[in-house]
Protein backbone atom coordinates (compact mmCIF):
# COMPACT_ATOMS: atom_id res chain seq x y z
CA UNK A 1 0.00 0.00 0.00
CA UNK A 2 1.32 3.43 -0.87
CA UNK A 3 1.88 6.04 1.80
CA UNK A 4 -0.56 8.97 1.61
CA UNK A 5 0.83 11.96 -0.22
CA UNK A 6 1.35 15.16 1.72
CA UNK A 7 -1.33 17.74 1.16
CA UNK A 8 0.98 20.72 1.20
CA UNK A 9 4.27 21.76 -0.38
CA UNK A 10 7.36 22.05 1.76
CA UNK A 11 7.25 25.21 3.86
CA UNK A 12 10.88 25.25 4.91
CA UNK A 13 13.63 26.29 2.53
CA UNK A 14 16.82 24.21 2.51
CA UNK A 15 18.60 26.76 4.73
CA UNK A 16 15.74 26.60 7.25
CA UNK A 17 15.83 22.79 7.27
CA UNK A 18 19.56 22.91 8.10
CA UNK A 19 18.94 25.31 11.00
CA UNK A 20 16.05 23.23 12.39
CA UNK A 21 18.24 20.12 12.20
CA UNK A 22 21.13 21.90 13.91
CA UNK A 23 18.80 23.23 16.63
CA UNK A 24 17.31 19.78 17.22
CA UNK A 25 20.76 18.20 17.38
CA UNK A 26 21.97 20.72 19.95
CA UNK A 27 18.79 20.90 22.05
CA UNK A 28 18.02 17.19 22.17
CA UNK A 29 21.62 15.90 22.20
CA UNK A 30 21.05 13.75 19.12
CA UNK A 31 24.37 12.29 18.02
CA UNK A 32 25.57 13.58 14.69
CA UNK A 33 26.09 11.09 11.89
CA UNK A 34 29.02 11.45 9.50
CA UNK A 35 26.83 13.87 7.56
CA UNK A 36 24.36 15.65 9.87
CA UNK A 37 21.81 16.06 7.09
CA UNK A 38 21.58 12.26 6.77
CA UNK A 39 20.71 11.52 10.41
CA UNK A 40 17.31 9.81 10.38
CA UNK A 41 16.25 11.32 13.71
CA UNK A 42 17.07 14.86 12.56
CA UNK A 43 15.33 14.36 9.22
CA UNK A 44 12.22 13.03 11.02
CA UNK A 45 12.08 15.99 13.40
CA UNK A 46 12.64 18.45 10.56
CA UNK A 47 9.84 16.84 8.54
CA UNK A 48 7.49 16.95 11.54
CA UNK A 49 8.34 20.61 12.08
CA UNK A 50 7.74 21.33 8.39
CA UNK A 51 4.32 19.64 8.61
CA UNK A 52 3.49 21.66 11.72
CA UNK A 53 4.57 24.90 10.09
CA UNK A 54 2.31 24.26 7.10
CA UNK A 55 -0.69 23.84 9.42
CA UNK A 56 -0.33 26.98 11.56
CA UNK A 57 -1.66 30.44 10.76
CA UNK A 58 0.22 32.72 8.40
CA UNK A 59 1.12 35.13 11.21
CA UNK A 60 2.57 32.40 13.43
CA UNK A 61 4.38 30.83 10.46
CA UNK A 62 5.95 34.18 9.61
CA UNK A 63 7.10 34.72 13.22
CA UNK A 64 8.58 31.21 13.46
CA UNK A 65 10.47 31.71 10.19
CA UNK A 66 11.74 35.13 11.28
CA UNK A 67 12.88 33.58 14.57
CA UNK A 68 14.62 30.83 12.65
CA UNK A 69 16.46 33.36 10.49
CA UNK A 70 17.40 35.30 13.65
CA UNK A 71 18.87 32.15 15.21
CA UNK A 72 20.69 31.37 11.98
CA UNK A 73 22.49 34.72 11.91
CA UNK A 74 22.89 35.13 15.69
CA UNK A 75 26.54 33.99 15.89
CA UNK A 76 27.49 36.78 13.48
CA UNK A 77 25.32 39.37 15.25
CA UNK A 78 26.80 38.53 18.66
CA UNK A 79 30.31 38.33 17.17
CA UNK A 80 30.68 34.79 18.49
CA UNK A 81 31.75 33.32 15.16
CA UNK A 82 32.04 34.18 11.50
CA UNK A 83 29.75 31.25 10.69
CA UNK A 84 26.00 30.90 10.71
CA UNK A 85 24.34 28.74 13.39
CA UNK A 86 24.00 25.69 11.15
CA UNK A 87 27.70 25.87 10.19
CA UNK A 88 28.93 25.93 13.81
CA UNK A 89 30.34 22.74 15.33
CA UNK A 90 28.09 20.96 17.84
CA UNK A 91 29.93 22.44 20.83
CA UNK A 92 29.60 25.96 19.45
CA UNK A 93 25.87 25.51 18.91
CA UNK A 94 25.40 24.26 22.45
CA UNK A 95 27.40 27.16 23.88
CA UNK A 96 25.34 29.68 21.90
CA UNK A 97 22.06 28.10 23.04
CA UNK A 98 23.25 28.22 26.67
CA UNK A 99 24.08 31.88 26.20
CA UNK A 100 20.61 32.51 24.74
CA UNK A 101 19.02 30.70 27.68
CA UNK A 102 20.90 32.81 30.26
CA UNK A 103 20.16 36.08 28.49
CA UNK A 104 17.74 38.63 29.93
CA UNK A 105 16.94 39.97 26.49
CA UNK A 106 13.65 38.70 25.03
CA UNK A 107 15.25 38.85 21.58
CA UNK A 108 17.57 36.06 22.66
CA UNK A 109 15.53 33.81 24.93
CA UNK A 110 12.06 33.91 23.33
CA UNK A 111 13.09 32.27 20.02
CA UNK A 112 14.89 29.61 22.04
CA UNK A 113 11.82 28.95 24.22
CA UNK A 114 9.59 28.63 21.13
CA UNK A 115 11.85 26.15 19.35
CA UNK A 116 12.78 24.23 22.49
CA UNK A 117 9.08 23.66 23.20
CA UNK A 118 8.12 22.65 19.67
CA UNK A 119 11.11 20.42 18.99
CA UNK A 120 10.89 18.71 22.40
CA UNK A 121 7.21 17.87 21.87
CA UNK A 122 7.92 16.52 18.41
CA UNK A 123 10.87 14.44 19.55
CA UNK A 124 9.35 12.93 22.67
CA UNK A 125 5.93 12.09 21.22
CA UNK A 126 7.31 9.01 19.49
CA UNK A 127 6.81 5.71 21.28
CA UNK A 128 10.47 4.71 21.12
CA UNK A 129 11.61 7.89 22.87
CA UNK A 130 8.94 7.54 25.56
CA UNK A 131 9.99 3.93 26.13
CA UNK A 132 13.64 5.00 26.39
CA UNK A 133 12.58 7.43 29.14
CA UNK A 134 10.91 4.60 31.06
CA UNK A 135 7.28 5.32 30.14
CA UNK A 136 5.53 1.94 30.01
CA UNK A 137 3.02 2.90 27.31
CA UNK A 138 -0.12 0.80 27.18
CA UNK A 139 1.11 -1.41 30.03
CA UNK A 140 0.33 1.23 32.67
CA UNK A 141 -0.90 -0.77 35.63
CA UNK A 142 -1.48 2.21 37.91
CA UNK A 143 -4.76 3.18 36.25
CA UNK A 144 -6.16 -0.30 35.82
CA UNK A 145 -9.15 -1.07 37.99
CA UNK A 146 -8.61 -3.82 40.52
CA UNK A 147 -11.55 -6.22 40.52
Amino acid sequence: MLAPAKMHPKTLAARHRRVVGALAQALLAIPEAEAPAESQALVAITDRFDDHLAAVSKALRAMLLVSLEWIRWLPLVLLVSWRTFDELPAGGRTALLERMERSRSPLLFLPLVAYKTLLSMMHYESGSELHALGYPGDERARWKRLA
